[in-house]
């Protein structure tokens, strides 16, 4: 399994200094702070930040802006999100269903002209059909399940995901770092920003809060811990039979 460290400008002397290869950069949100990890030896995976925008109503990407960004990376091992369309709250089984096609033209059209992997997501809620016609294109497909939801729900969804997948096609939980899940669902890669947080406990209270600058042993530690699990849960699952590349 294969983590990666999501929206790492603020992290970036730590993380070198811990060596670390695996990033996910926004379009959106670090388009100005990719260049310092577009290096031969990192792995790379670039988001839109469609989500970002949408969450702060703050607009839509074009997507002809996103495949000139995407063309213009040149280093390392780089996949590319496909630009989902999203749709408004409160919007009918049509409108969603409207949007869920857009996806796929986005994904048709970015796969056709990008030098890059693109990777299409497959959303919580979407029919599972979604999924197979996914299948049917590539073999790394990007995983949204909801984080917003209690785990009982997210578990639910990727018991059918992974009914599906199983050990065949390459599945990346976007923003997912259950620990207990990853120990039950055959991840090929994850991301989140957990790394960033760090936890405090006073008095068998446990305090969690987004470290700085002034926190830099605990910064470095917590990186340890997000490379220490990536190893372990590689391990599990190689003992299990299931190894990736």
């Amino acid at each position: 399994m294969k983590y990666f460290f999501s929206s790492p400008s603020s992290m970036r002397k730590p993380l070198k200094e811990r060596k670390v290869r695996n990033y996910l950069l926004s379009f959106a949100v670090d388009a100005k702070d990719v260049k310092h990890f577009d290096d031969d030896n990192n792995r790379l995976i670039i988001d839109s930040g469609a989500f970002s925008l949408w969450n702060k109503g703050a607009g839509t990407i074009d997507i002809d802006e996103y495949l000139a960004f995407i063309n213009s990376l040149e280093h390392g091992d780089i996949t590319c999100i496909n630009l989902d369309v999203i749709p408004q709250t409160g919007s009918s089984k049509a409108e969603i269903n409207k949007c869920v096609e857009q996806g796929f033209e986005n994904y048709l059209y970015l796969k056709s002209k990008s030098k890059h992997k693109i990777m299409p997501v497959y959303h919580y809620g979407e029919n599972i059909s979604i999924l197979k016609r996914y299948a049917d294109h590539t073999d790394y497909i990007g995983i949204s399940p909801a984080n917003d939801t209690a785990e009982v729900v997210k578990r639910a969804f990727l018991d059918k995901v992974f009914g599906f997948t199983k050990d065949k096609i390459k599945c990346h939980g976007l923003g997912y770092s259950s620990f207990g899940g990853l120990y039950i669902y055959p991840f090929y890669s994850v991301d989140s920003i957990s790394f960033k947080r760090v936890i405090i406990e006073i008095d068998s209270v446990k305090l969690g809060m987004f470290a700085n600058e002034s926190m830099s042993y605990l910064r470095r530690n917590r990186i340890q811990q997000f490379i220490d699990l990536e190893k372990t849960v590689t391990e599990i699952w190689r003992k299990r039979g299931i190894t990736w590349d």
